[in-house]
Parts: C-alpha cells; sequence; structure tokens
C-alpha cells in the first residue's frame, strides 16, 4: 500500500506523527508533574437551563451553515436575541 509514497511524501507523514506524540508527551508530563487543575464555576447562575439555551443557539447556527437561507438567518438572530435576553435574567435574579 504504501509502495507508491515518494520519500517526501513519507518524510511529512512521519514529520506529522512525530510532531502529534510529542504533543501528547508534554500533555501527559504536564499533566503528571501539575495534577489536573479542576475548572472552578465562576458564573453560580448558570445551570442546566443555561445549557438548553446555548444547545438551541448551537442548533439554529448549524442549520444556518448548511442552508444560509434568509430565514435560517432571522430566526438565529431571534434565537440569539432570546438566549442573551434570559441570560441576562439570570445574572440578574
Amino acid at each position: 500500500m504504501f509502495d507508491h509514497f515518494t520519500k517526501y511524501h513519507t518524510k511529512i507523514l512521519l514529520g506529522y506523527f512525530n510532531a502529534k506524540v510529542e504533543r501528547e508527551n508534554i500533555q501527559t508530563s504536564a499533566k503528571e508533574s501539575l495534577g489536573l487543575h479542576e475548572f472552578k464555576q465562576n458564573k453560580p447562575w448558570f445551570d442546566e437551563e443555561c445549557l438548553g439555551f446555548l444547545d438551541q443557539r448551537k442548533r439554529a447556527k448549524m442549520q444556518w451553515i448548511q442552508d444560509p437561507k434568509q430565514s435560517n438567518v432571522d430566526n438565529l438572530k431571534n434565537v440569539r436575541r432570546e438566549v442573551s435576553r434570559q441570560f441576562r435574567d439570570k445574572k440578574k435574579a
């Protein structure tokens, strides 16, 4: 299968593989020496309902990306506006 690769392509492939392995080694050693970092919850108002809002916004954006017609643009703008309003209300409460 690899008989048709030139030395140039082989070097590129091996270089990519070595870079990926090296990055994984660095990440592993950093985790071992520094430990895993637990993220703090800086937004006490953010809950499961907010995750639903984010999911709704993401679905509207994906729909617009897949089919960029005007109705999807308008839908995305409406969803963004509504989600922003919901977040603002959650922060105030």
